[in-house]
């Protein structure tokens, strides 16, 4: 299932990366000296199979930062240095998590709080001791990516402290994905709860070998929960990825997408179809007219007999 939003605020002028470049960043935290967030290995390994698959597909700049590489400045650095069409980030994530205060301030002026004052609190990837990457960061970049793939909970995460292994993951998911979207991200990837290092491996792998083979976002969701329920069916992951955006979104916007043809059995089905479309099109850029004409021809082509009879309709 890929969720549609429908959000009552959203970016005025959204200017997509559209440039064959990636950026992808893999366990940022293994260095943080402080040993709050314990070093995800599987992120890494996840991280790196994911930069060599989109470099084998001819893009021209990936950013692959991982482990001691993936630092804050390294990171921040990256993100508003060029525009980007992919962002994949495979890491610790806290949602509501309290700020404390810089250690460089403690003990002075700055560090004093007014009693009763509530502590400042974070939702977004952990970048280092006291920093993160939110979705206010990437707001500031001045082209928007078109896909997101945020996993910011494997399993090796909640073996920490109580602190780490209560984060409800399904909430950080939402929150990122909803103002992905706003911000105007064509589709969004987040997991929901944690998940096996192996199983989101194989998820990342075949999510992204079928949206290079020009499946749509929601077919290549697709296949890649089919693959993990094959490979690892002892495991959950499969159903712990929600997904956000245009099911119809495809990386080859000037090829005709390779979707997994549905055969639509109520009348109810082409509407919703026809409802989605025009909600597309209200925000769609004059890129997307080709892509958004076709997908009208596919619904007419499977219509069933005499349901274009109906007023409903």
């Amino acid at each position: 299932m890929v969720r549609q939003l429908a959000v009552p605020q959203f970016r005025e002028k959204v200017l997509h990366g559209t440039a064959l470049n990636a950026l992808v960043i893999g366990d940022p935290t293994s260095h943080e000296p402080s040993g709050k967030f314990a070093p995800l290995p599987g992120a890494a390994a996840e991280a790196r199979e994911v930069a060599q698959l989109i470099r084998h597909q001819g893009y021209r700049d990936v950013v692959e930062l991982v482990e001691e590489e993936a630092t804050p400045d390294a990171i921040l650095t990256a993100l508003y240095k060029q525009p980007y069409r992919i962002v994949h980030c495979a890491a610790h994530g806290v949602f509501e998590f309290p700020i404390e205060d810089d250690p460089a301030k403690q003990g002075t002026a700055d560090s004093q709080k007014v009693p009763g004052t509530p502590p400042k609190m974070v939702t977004g990837m952990v970048l280092g001791e006291g920093l993160f990457l939110t979705p206010t960061e990437i707001n500031q970049m001045r082209y928007v990516p078109e896909l997101v793939f945020l996993n910011c909970c494997h399993l090796g995460q909640t073996k920490g402290s109580a602190e780490q292994s209560n984060i409800p993951f399904h909430q950080l998911a939402s929150n990122l994905g909803t103002q992905l979207i706003r911000m105007g991200v064509r589709a969004v990837v987040a997991a929901g709860w944690a998940v096996d290092d192996m199983a989101a491996k194989t998820f990342a792998k075949k999510f992204y070998e079928e949206m290079f083979q020009n499946r749509t976002f929601g077919d290549a969701v697709q296949l890649a929960r089919e693959e993990i329920f094959l490979r690892q069916g002892g495991s959950n992951t499969w159903g712990a990825y929600q997904c956000y955006g245009d099911p119809d979104f495809s990386l080859n916007v000037g090829a005709k997408s390779m979707g997994i043809q549905r055969r639509m059995v109520a009348p109810v089905e082409l509407r919703v179809e026809l409802y989605n479309l025009v909600q597309e099109a209200k925000t769609a850029g004059q890129k997307d007219a080709d892509r958004l004409r076709r997908r009208l021809q596919e619904l007419v082509a499977g219509v069933g007999q005499g349901w274009t009879d109906s007023a409903a309709m």
